[in-house]
């Protein structure tokens, strides 16, 4: 079959050499020619063409926008550029650009030009070869993705090494995860596990990797909004082009078999245990950086004038609404998952009032309203109890008195005090007496009424309503109850009692001279610079005469201590890269003192733990001197040194 072949060329004696050599060589062809790039193209329109021979320097067109208008319209014909220029670099552009091979003028013979022109034409023929098989491969593997789709089945492999996974895109799918997320592993997979499987779907990967069996197992996952069931298949593989050992496998998304929700397990799931630790672990995390700025503000409040003080009070008032509003909602979360335990400490009932004072007068303040606050003069120095929820009913009522009865001519009545009508259960008690009757009964009822743990807040509440069903809940899960006396269907008086402890009949009016502290040499360890700022201030007002000194990690607590004598050291159970215990084993080894635990998020079962390691102390963040005063003294006591 003779080639028919195109010299698109605008010197007629290069034409004739190039027919020339092919004649020569005895190259069975018909040859074509035009003198311009127009031309070519109407030639290449009219016939049948093999090969184009295309010069770069054209009377119509110059240099490689040749090749690339040539391109633009006929790539589907193989080209062999030539030109005048011996020029390596332009050789290879072109190439690269699509032609086939790469001539320069008076550097080639008719041997040279036939190898070009049959190995021009070879490589094409090849390269629509694999240009087809290319398409077919698309074309098949978009048809396996299809059916891959249509039964939710992706692949995956997975280095057995290094844990790093390689998801197929129905694997990304499935998940719900963007395809551009790189660096997947197995610990990503299993993040997406739903609670109940995670310890099965660990063992099941680890089971795989032991031998050369297919493994399969069933299993939830939740991906978005979504919980979808899965079956997946695994096998180890050796990946001879990298020389890895790998786990290769397959998932399929079965939940329409199976049903769109996890089914519930036969016995009772350890919910609780797990929501509890979460719910924890908020509460820490939301309360350190409240703690930090309460902090903040008790230091400028000693150094503010008139105009920040003012700031300064707005910025208490909306702590303490935020305190409030997150304990509201971590306690009805806590309530829905029965995860909630009551929380016993000893506390000073001075510095509990003090603090309920000064919330009572910021709320006074913004709302223009007046009002007295009276406590029991023989109140005990110390009792035991809640104190944070026994605080959160006090700020959720005072939130409600004072958005209903802001005038000052009329103040609102708050009075406490510890009741002991039945010896063996002494009560906190709680009275409300509002200025303007303005709180319906039934309305009142009914919001107290529904803050039973297991309905803690119904969409028909009002606004303040919330605030009146956690008050209520509050009292009923520590055992206490409430009475509203009325008039007309509109309240008189509001009292809550709730059931405490006292420890001994020590008075807080009790001018005892032993309840002064000797002055004491005072080790404070905590990784926050504003905490040991705010706890130094705080300890250098309980402990009149003494020394007290800082430390913000466990290596210079350790030099401290080993250069002096401490009474008291108070740690921080949140130290960087260590825990409590650890940390205090480490301290402990260096000095007899007896230490006071400082907790950011205190809990009755973490006072428990910590006392029974050898703690002589627990209190918590953040500190405030009449608490601090009395843990110290029960701290001391506890160490026979006081």
């Amino acid at each position: 079959m003779q080639q028919r072949i195109l010299i698109i060329e605008d010197n007629p004696a290069d034409a004739a050499i190039i027919n020339l050599y092919l004649e020569e060589a005895a190259f069975g062809h018909v040859l074509f020619q035009a003198d311009s790039l127009r031309g070519g193209f109407q030639i290449l329109r009219e016939n049948e063409i093999h090969l184009v021979l295309l010069d770069l320097s054209l009377t119509d067109s110059i240099g490689f926008s040749t090749l690339e208008k040539y391109l633009a319209e006929f790539s589907s014909v193989p080209a062999i550029v030539m030109t005048g220029l011996n020029n390596d670099i332009v050789g290879v552009q072109c190439v690269r650009a699509g032609a086939q091979d790469f001539l320069v003028k008076g550097e080639f013979d008719s041997r040279a030009l036939v190898k070009s022109v049959r190995h021009s034409m070879q490589r094409f023929q090849t390269q629509i070869k694999l240009r087809e098989s290319a398409l077919q491969l698309a074309s098949r593997q978009k048809r396996i993705q299809e059916a891959q789709e249509l039964a939710q089945v992706a692949s995956w492999e997975m280095n057995m090494a290094t844990h790093a996974m390689k998801w197929g895109d129905e694997m990304y799918r499935i998940f719900g995860v963007p395809s551009q997320a790189l660096s997947l592993s197995l610990s990503d997979y299993l993040n997406y596990v739903y609670f109940d499987d995670k310890q099965k779907v660990e063992a099941f990967f680890t089971d795989a990797m032991k031998d050369e069996e297919i493994h399969k197992i069933e299993h939830w996952i939740v991906a978005g909004n979504r919980i979808k069931y899965l079956s997946v298949r695994a096998k180890v593989q050796f990946d001879q082009a990298s020389g890895h050992l790998l786990l290769i496998g397959s998932a399929q998304d079965i939940s329409d078999q199976t049903g769109a929700f996890p089914p519930r397990p036969d016995k009772k799931r350890d919910d609780t245990r797990w929501s509890k630790e979460v719910l924890t672990a908020l509460g820490s995390q939301i309360q350190k950086p409240f703690f930090d700025s309460i902090g903040l503000a008790h230091l400028l409040q000693k150094t503010a004038g008139p105009a920040q003080l003012d700031l300064l009070h707005d910025f208490r008032v909306g702590m303490d609404d935020l305190w409030l509003h997150i304990n509201n909602l971590l306690f009805v979360q806590m309530a829905l998952t029965q995860s909630l335990s009551k929380e016993k400490t000893y506390f000073s009932t001075r510095a509990f009032f003090q603090n309920l004072h000064e919330t009572a007068e910021l709320q006074a303040r913004r709302a223009g309203a007046g009002f007295q606050f009276t406590m029991q003069p023989d109140m005990p120095e110390t009792i035991q109890g809640d104190e944070k929820k026994m605080t959160q009913i006090c700020f959720n009522l005072f939130k409600c008195a004072f958005s209903e009865n802001a005038s000052p001519d009329t103040p609102l009545q708050f009075q406490f005090a510890c009741t002991t009508a039945v010896p063996e259960r002494p009560e906190f008690h709680f009275r409300f007496i509002p200025g303007v009757k303005t709180f319906p009964v039934q309305q009142l009822h009914a919001a107290l009424e529904e803050g039973d743990s297991s309905q803690v807040i119904a969409p028909q509440f009002s606004a303040k309503t919330p605030s009146l069903a956690v008050s209520g809940a509050l009292v009923r899960f520590l055992g206490g109850r409430y009475e509203i006396r009325e008039t007309d269907g509109l309240c008189d008086m509001l009292e809550v009692w709730v059931p405490v402890e006292m420890p001994d009949v020590k008075t807080a009016s009790s001018s005892d001279d032993t309840y002064e502290l000797p002055a004491l040499n005072i080790l404070l360890i905590d990784d926050h610079a504003l905490h040991r700022i705010a706890g130094r201030s705080v300890l250098n007002q309980v402990n009149i005469g003494g020394a007290v000194e800082l430390a913000e990690d466990i290596p210079t607590a350790l030099h401290l201590l080993n250069g002096r004598h401490f009474d008291l050291v108070l740690l921080d159970l949140q130290m960087p890269d260590t825990d409590g215990i650890e940390a205090f084993s480490t301290l402990k080894k260096h000095t007899s003192a007896p230490f006071i635990a400082v907790s950011p998020s205190p809990h009755e079962e973490e006072k428990a733990h910590y006392l029974s390691h050898g703690f002589s102390g627990y209190i918590a963040k953040p500190l405030r001197p009449d608490t601090l005063q009395v843990e110290i003294r029960a701290a001391l006591q506890t160490q026979a040194v006081y």
